[in-house]
């Protein structure tokens, strides 16, 4: 702490009442003199576009998980990968209670989670089953509600974060420019 300061009688070594209720009331009056979070669109500091995406970000980030943990201790939809064929497939990391992650062959060890095997709870139990010692559900019911919840989940985790797959197939040698002054 720096000699000024304390020397200007900061921190305060007693505050009377009357001196907590002064500093009370000049915290309220702030309080009521400034701008509300909800007027703060009013000021027109973003454009209408940047609004929008401030106040989803925002609400993405306030997200309270309707699913805690989906029986697993740990999943995340890294991203949506939507194909040529316009359907859209899941690229998830699953991590159980014990601490094993997934082995998959996509970055981070994910796994991609096809739209069919995201159907049904059955259906969705044996697809988690075959990616190794991961369970859904467990000690927490695992229906069609609770599907249901990790979609609501899952949607929130993959909000903006779609890709979309490029195929191409084959590729073509360079050819030589001759009116270039270096070589390939």
């Amino acid at each position: 702490m720096s000699e000024e300061s304390t020397a200007q009688g900061w921190p305060p070594q007693s505050v009377s009442d009357t001196g907590w209720a002064n500093v009370f009331a000049e915290f309220q009056n702030a309080l009521e003199s400034s701008t509300s979070p909800a007027q703060i669109g009013e000021l027109e500091f973003f454009s209408d576009e940047d609004e929008r995406h401030i106040r989803n970000e925002v609400e993405r980030m306030l997200y309270e998980p309707k699913l805690p943990n989906a029986g697993d201790r740990e999943r995340d939809c890294l991203y949506l990968l939507r194909g040529s064929d316009g359907k859209v497939t899941r690229l998830v990391r699953l991590v159980n209670t014990r601490g094993e992650e997934s082995e998959g062959k996509e970055v981070g060890n994910a796994v991609v989670l096809p739209p069919e095997m995201y159907a049904s709870a059955e259906i969705f139990r044996e697809w988690c089953s075959s990616q190794g010692n991961f369970d859904f559900g467990v000690g927490e019911g695992a229906g069609n509600l609770e599907l249901q919840k990790l979609h609501a989940d899952i949607s929130n985790d993959a909000a903006y974060r779609v890709v979309r797959l490029i195929q191409c197939s084959g590729w073509y040698e360079l050819r030589k420019n001759e009116n270039a002054k270096t070589s390939l």
